[in-house]
């Protein structure tokens, strides 16, 4: 077993269909370079006593909360994930009822011994990114954004996430293919 170390290759797939057929998704396209990534679940437990005893337990992901630290994006990305419009000056504008499409967020994580971990989100929704920025003083502080938004299981398959380990039993290799589709 090695620990993780750095984390690159992020990419995303706009989700085009996902009911009890399928799921099904763009071709994936790099989002920026990855500073930072965490996918937190939600988990709903319930709890069965009798005779006294606690019997038996169940636990069940609903969500996870996602966030997504990266260098500073163009404006083309942020309308095809966010769900904004571009217009022909340059520009993007933000309805009130603009709807972010759901994604699949690529990503892999280095280990220690130089084998990854490949993981994908299936279905992701982003919100707005917060607008926040510093002026430049006697040192300079390179500002990058962060995405936020949630993780829920596909209507398909009820799977939410997926991971390949180059360290796992049985491991084949995914390194040309993981990042060309979902």
């Amino acid at each position: 077993m090695s620990n993780f170390i750095s984390i690159d290759k992020l990419y995303y797939a706009v989700q085009t269909k996902d009911d009890e057929t399928g799921a099904t998704y763009s071709t994936p396209k790099p989002l920026g370079a990855a500073v930072q990534i965490s996918a937190d679940p939600t988990v709903a437990s319930g709890s069965f006593y009798g005779d006294g005893f606690l019997k038996e337990q169940a636990y069940m992901v609903t969500d996870a909360k996602v966030s997504v630290e990266t260098e500073s994006l163009p404006i083309e990305i942020y309308a095809e994930l966010l769900g904004h419009e571009l217009d022909s000056q340059g520009g993007m504008t933000f309805g009130k009822f603009d709807q972010a499409p759901y994604v699949c967020l690529m990503y892999r994580r280095q280990k220690v011994n130089g084998h990854y971990r490949y993981i994908k989100l299936l279905k992701v929704k982003f919100q707005d990114i917060k607008d926040d920025g510093s002026t430049v003083n006697n040192s300079v502080k390179i500002q990058d954004e962060t995405l936020d938004g949630s993780a829920i299981t596909r209507i398909f398959d009820g799977q939410w996430k997926a991971i390949k380990d180059e360290d796992a039993e049985g491991y084949t290799d995914v390194s040309t293919s993981w990042f060309a589709s979902v």
